[in-house]
């Protein structure tokens, strides 16, 4: 069991790193401000792997999230330097995705803000991992 879970993973991760045609936007994800049960980590090597998020939308009850590039790096962003309305909530990025799924699977890079100082957001770029419809060919 614990094999083909590893190995759905893999295909998964391939197919949500290889589907991203073109980037035309980025959008940051305040995810500091939900409740701490409704997230959680997943760590491989002293590396986040995985982020899974315990909340609904119009897809599935629960979404996991790949970091970008396997084992992608925690990164400084200057908050003077950010579009400020790019920086938006979970609930903002749940209309987003009840909206149009795939535009945002495609189209844009997703940075989850895990945690905010004075001047900078420590961002982790995750790839949402697609619902098992959208697989499909």
């Amino acid at each position: 069991m614990k094999n083909l879970f590893l190995l759905s993973l893999l295909i998964f991760a391939f197919n949500s790193l290889y589907a991203q045609i073109e980037v035309r936007d980025s959008v940051f994800v305040k995810i500091i401000d939900l409740e701490p049960t409704n997230y959680s980590f997943s760590m491989n090597d002293g590396r986040i792997g995985l982020v899974h998020i315990y909340l609904k939308n119009r897809y599935e009850n629960q979404s996991g999230y790949l970091t970008g590039y396997f084992g992608s790096n925690l990164t400084l962003k200057q908050k003077h330097k950010l579009d400020p309305s790019k920086v938006i909530t979970y609930d903002q990025y749940v209309k987003l995705i009840n909206k149009d799924f795939l535009a945002v699977l495609y189209y844009y890079k997703v940075y989850f803000i895990i945690s905010e100082a004075k001047y900078d957001y420590l961002t982790l770029q995750v790839r949402h991992m697609s619902p098992p419809e959208f697989n499909q060919e």
